[in-house]
């Protein structure tokens, strides 16, 4: 089955229409809290917003004939070391399309457009131990555990969390 065909999504830039739809996503903290990090949509929304941030990557996900928007990506392109990296913050797919491959083939397009765009680099992930939704996710779309920067965050101060990893080539 190519996925692709059966879902069509779109990403779309941000727009002050989807505030709305956001502070719903943010306030769901029992369903999308480990996704938003607890925060407030207040927290972020004017990160959202400032285009001085040009390596930060704000979309919504749209489904392709009804132009439904079904999902929420935020992540950000960084140099390291020389080297492009992509770091995806948060990943939401209203709920009703969960478990229909639709957030799969949203982080499918967007590892395949930033590939296009960017080249080879590699794709990062923060999730939560206590996610086990997401640390499933995240593997099953070919990510796997960092463990050497999981500690040298920690050693930073970070709060533990698991980082999945993927090489986009």
């Amino acid at each position: 089955m190519e996925i692709h065909k059966k879902y069509g999504l779109e990403f779309r830039k941000i727009a002050p229409s989807d505030a709305m739809l956001l502070e719903r996503w943010y306030s769901m903290t029992d369903y999308f809290g480990y996704a938003t990090g607890f925060k407030k949509f207040s927290e972020i929304n004017q990160v959202l917003w400032n285009p001085q941030k040009q390596n930060k990557l704000v979309l919504m996900i749209d489904t392709g004939e009804d132009r439904k928007t079904i999902g929420f990506i935020y992540g950000e392109y960084k140099c390291v070391e020389t080297q492009p990296v992509l770091w995806i913050h948060i990943l939401i797919i209203e709920p009703a399309f969960q478990h229909k491959g639709y957030g799969t083939y949203a982080v499918q397009k967007l590892l395949h457009s930033t590939r296009i765009q960017y080249g080879p680099m590699t794709c990062f992930a923060a999730v939560s131990y206590k996610n086990q939704q997401g640390l499933s996710f995240w593997k099953k779309v070919g990510f796997t555990h960092s463990f050497d920067l999981e500690e040298c965050l920690i050693q930073k101060g970070s709060s533990p969390v698991a980082v999945l990893k993927r090489k986009i080539n």
